[in-house]
């Protein structure tokens, strides 16, 4: 069974991201790269610990015995401004 991961973006609404095959990668204090399902996902975020907001991402996508939709919930003051799907 397929699982996701459903990420809050401000300016578009929930994003649903497949969690197989996922890579994650910091690239500075706004912007997060993920791969997944063959695509590039870029994530530009706000507010402060972006590092945290990663961390929130894997947390999510490594739950193992949890439902097939888990959502990630940033740190208090971390948000995603926009996502870019290529």
């Amino acid at each position: 069974m397929a699982k996701f991961i459903s990420i809050p973006v401000t300016s578009l609404g929930t994003t649903l991201i497949p969690t197989e095959g996922l890579v994650t990668q910091f690239i500075s204090s706004t912007s997060i790269k993920l791969a997944a399902g063959g695509r590039l996902i870029a994530l530009t975020m706000a507010g402060t610990a972006t590092t945290a907001a990663l961390t929130a991402i894997n947390d999510a996508a490594l739950i193992l015995n949890g439902p097939t939709l888990v959502p990630v919930v940033f740190p208090a003051g971390q948000t995603c401004t926009a996502i870019v799907i290529s």
